[in-house]
């Protein structure tokens, strides 16, 4: 058998093919780790309001499922979600019903409803439901002209005799809250403001007619989640209830209690087809379907 005998020239680039072969095998390595989620890092731009309730809960679910996925958070205004998504500063989006764009791609992830939240002692606290006309004469605490949910009510007072003077403008939901609990005034907000974290000191009062949300996830137009980013998606769509679970199938009789502040509403569960899940308050819990 012949012996393979490196030369001088052999032995001096030796040591630069191994770095190349201990390169390689370190490149497909990582990508192994990437596809089976060993190893992912996502960027999530959403509105405050989803940021305080909805994502914590999907994000408990997903780093359970991904623990190694590294995850980083943005909590901005809805013109901010848009321009971190189309310029790549986030893999992707969670805003308020946006208009066409050439650059995104959007689909519906939830309908949520807008509600007052009033101090304990108001007496629109004691109210059923209240009409926006008559949150029009209160002092309004609002968030600022360039979130979702002012735009939203903008357009939804809009032929009003009575014009939109809010007492205080504020950035943040729980600034909202705190001036709301200090009996500055009512807030409009979504419904899910509070949702886990009641306060005693706050009641929930539906607005009638209903002020519907839509809320949509968007990414840019032409690319691909990553293998992290839409295994995150997927968990995110489960627990918003996605598309069995719309808010917008609410009834009459499924209505929020301003007297009580407790939540109760219809819900389909994804996991049980013949059940439906109503929230009483903070807990929740499965029942038949009649």
């Amino acid at each position: 058998m012949d012996t393979l005998i490196i030369t001088a020239a052999g032995r001096q680039v030796l040591p630069s093919f191994e770095r190349l072969v201990m390169s390689a095998d370190a490149i497909l390595e990582n990508t192994h780790d990437i596809a089976k989620l060993r190893k992912g890092f996502i960027t999530i731009a959403t509105l405050p309001s989803i940021a305080a309730h909805l994502l914590p809960a999907a994000l408990c679910v997903f780093r359970s499922e991904h623990p190694h996925v590294q995850i980083v958070v943005s909590d901005v205004v809805a013109s901010r979600v848009v321009q971190m998504v189309k310029s790549s500063e986030a893999d992707l989006g969670i805003t308020g019903d946006t208009a066409k764009d050439r650059e995104l791609s959007s689909e519906l992830l939830l309908i949520d409803r807008l509600c007052a939240f009033v101090p304990r002692g108001h007496t629109v606290a004691n109210q059923g439901t209240v009409s926006l006309r008559e949150l029009l004469a209160q002092p309004l605490i609002l968030t600022g002209l360039d979130s979702s949910v002012r735009e939203l009510i903008i357009r939804k007072v809009r032929g009003e005799t009575v014009a939109l003077t809010p007492a205080y403008q504020v950035n943040y939901l729980s600034t909202a809250l705190g001036f709301v609990e200090a009996g500055l005034g009512i807030a409009i907000l979504p419904e899910s403001s509070l949702s886990g974290n009641a306060n005693p000191e706050i009641r929930t009062v539906p607005i009638e007619p209903i002020v519907r949300r839509r809320v949509t996830l968007i990414h840019r137009r032409g690319t691909d989640y990553s293998h992290a980013a839409a295994a995150f998606v997927q968990c995110l769509k489960r627990k918003a209830g996605f598309e069995t679970a719309l808010l917008s199938s609410r009834k009459t009789d499924t209505k929020t209690t301003g007297r009580s502040g407790k939540n109760c509403f219809k819900l389909k569960d994804r996991t049980t087809p013949n059940s439906v899940r109503t929230c009483k308050g903070n807990h929740e819990q499965t029942v038949p379907r009649r």
